[in-house]
């Protein structure tokens, strides 16, 4: 009856058969990725962009970084990017649904998680570059192949 791998081709290729097959693909692994990485702990965000810390910032900077990420421990991507949005909301709001009081606590708030807010985005930003690039790179290499094979 053949094993799970036989089926993911399938759907693999059944997937990649149309545009409409590949944007539904893109879509639903986008949505599992964003609802996997919300859930995360900031300490095993760090432990998973490591690889991604050093290749930019170099090994000890990266190591340094941990500290950083520590300070959160406890807290998930979701929960910091949610009080980075409701901040900003409170921030920009022109309702007066927001008093003076607490708008100088969102500004607060805003300063202490612009840092962390900017890691997890710039990490996330580098790693999406580096998968990219991974992929047109497969890419290439399968029309290469395809094209010789027909010369």
């Amino acid at each position: 009856l053949g094993d799970k791998k036989d089926i993911l081709k399938g759907f693999q290729l059944g997937a990649m058969a149309s545009e409409e097959g590949i944007n539904m693909a893109i879509k639903t692994y986008a949505g599992e990725y964003a609802n996997a990485l919300g859930k995360l702990d900031m300490v095993d965000f760090y432990d998973l962009r490591l690889k991604t810390l050093t290749s930019v910032i170099g090994k000890e900077d990266a190591e340094a970084a941990k500290n950083v990420f520590e300070k959160y421990k406890g807290q998930t991507i979701g929960s910091i990017r949610k009080k980075y949005e409701q901040t900003i909301a409170k921030l920009k709001d022109k309702t007066g649904l927001f008093d003076e009081k607490q708008k100088e606590e969102a500004k607060k708030t805003m300063e202490k998680l612009n840092p962390i807010y900017t890691l997890i985005e710039l990490s996330e930003q580098r790693n999406y570059e580096e998968l990219a690039s991974g992929a047109t790179k497969s890419v290439y290499n399968q029309m290469f192949k395809e094209a010789l094979s027909k010369a």
